[in-house]
This record gives C-alpha cells, structure tokens and sequence, in this order.
C-alpha cells in the first residue's frame, strides 16, 4: 500500500505541477496590479490636490478682476465727471 500511496503522490504532484505554476502567475500578476491600484489611488490624490489650487487660484483672479473692473468703471466715471 505504500508503493501506491507513493505512486499517487508523484502523479498529483506531476499533475499539479502546471496548476501551481498558473496560480503563482495569477498571484504575482494580482499583486502587480495592487501596487499599480496603490499608485493611482496616489496620482487621483495629488490631482484633487492640484485640482483644488487651481479653484482657488482662479476665484482669486475673479475676485481680483471684478475689483480692477469696479476700478476701472469707478476712475471712467471720475474722468467724465471732471471733462
């Protein structure tokens, strides 16, 4: 009996051989795919990040363009006021 046992586990071994070799595949291909995952979940950060400056930066040109344009409209005025 324990020739076939040893018999048996050559086979599966021999069998299983391809299988584990698939599934050391598939892991090392998952694993690449949880860093690359990992990473954009970095670059989707740092571009709300800069996608939040860029707001703020152009309210801030808004605010600073609508106060020139008063000016400007405020200093037309004055000029027509003393012609």
């Amino acid at each position: 009996m324990n020739d076939i046992e040893n018999i048996l586990r050559s086979v599966l071994k021999e069998e299983l051989a391809p299988i584990n070799d698939r599934l050391e595949n598939i892991e090392s291909k998952i694993d690449g795919i949880t860093e690359q995952v990992a990473k954009n979940a970095e670059t989707v950060t740092d571009i709300k990040d800069n996608l939040r400056i860029i707001s703020s930066t152009i309210k801030n040109q808004e605010e600073t363009i609508n106060i020139l344009s008063r000016r400007s409209i405020d200093q037309e005025a004055k000029i027509k006021s003393i012609k």
